[in-house]
């Protein structure tokens, strides 16, 4: 991988910045990047950057012959055959580099692909920088950001609790299953692969471009700001 990414500038991956982080404990930086799909497809369609971005979105977006696999990645653990994680990998590479092919006829063919290199890729590099620097955390301020998104996140489970009628637990897929399928009778919603009934987000925003009611959006909304204070404000920081 190494003697790769010396000498090949057409580096393309998913949320490429995330892998590139990994490979630089081991000394391997890319000569160059030809494509982040993810960024390239939200460059494409903008209407999609928010929450359908990922790869199992754009493999069934750009590649008709893809069956769905993701959920095989759900069962990773001491218990699952290194062959099946192996499998799964290689799926996503290799899915990845088409999807990226289809991604760049729609690039060239909307006269987009000069701007996209432009404009867009160098924020890559510059945001894999970045998280190669770091940035200093002025305790402070993340103190204050913790009591602001809390406070968010307060407000926002006070006024679902308010519509639904009783308190409910965002976090359990038992209890927004039962909300959902049994209260507020909306159809069930099956993960794509396995079968299984699910409340996941994709879920969520189907039932509600069907079906809107503040419910969905709400459940939606503090799961996205749960989210971000585990991301950003309660993740472990680094010594200097």
């Amino acid at each position: 991988m190494d003697g790769l990414f010396k000498t090949k500038p057409l580096l393309v991956g998913q949320n490429i910045v995330y892998d590139l982080d990994y490979m630089k404990d081991y000394g391997i930086r890319p000569a160059g990047i030809y494509m982040d799909t993810m960024t390239a497809h939200c460059f494409l369609y903008p209407e999609f950057a928010q929450g359908y971005k990922g790869l199992d979105f754009i493999t069934s977006f750009y590649l008709d012959d893809v069956p769905y696999y993701k959920d095989e990645g759900k069962t990773w653990g001491s218990k699952t055959p290194d062959e099946q994680l192996w499998q799964y990998n290689i799926k996503d590479a290799v899915h990845t580099l088409r999807a990226s092919y289809e991604i760049d006829k729609q690039l060239v063919s909307r006269g987009l692909a000069k701007q996209y290199q432009a404009e867009i890729l160098p924020l890559t590099l510059l945001a894999s920088e970045m998280m190669e620097r770091r940035l200093y955390v002025d305790e402070s301020k993340r103190l204050l950001l913790d009591k602001l998104l809390q406070g968010e996140i307060q407000t926002t489970h006070d006024s679902l609790t308010q519509v639904v009628g009783r308190e409910i637990n965002t976090e359990s897929p038992k209890q927004i299953q039962h909300l959902l399928y049994d209260t507020l009778r909306l159809p069930v919603r099956h993960k794509r692969g396995s079968g299984s009934v699910t409340a996941d987000e994709n879920a969520l925003r189907e039932l509600r471009v069907h079906y809107p009611n503040p419910i969905l959006d709400l459940i939606i909304k503090e799961r996205h700001l749960k989210k971000r204070k585990s991301a950003f404000i309660d993740c472990e920081l680094e010594d200097e």
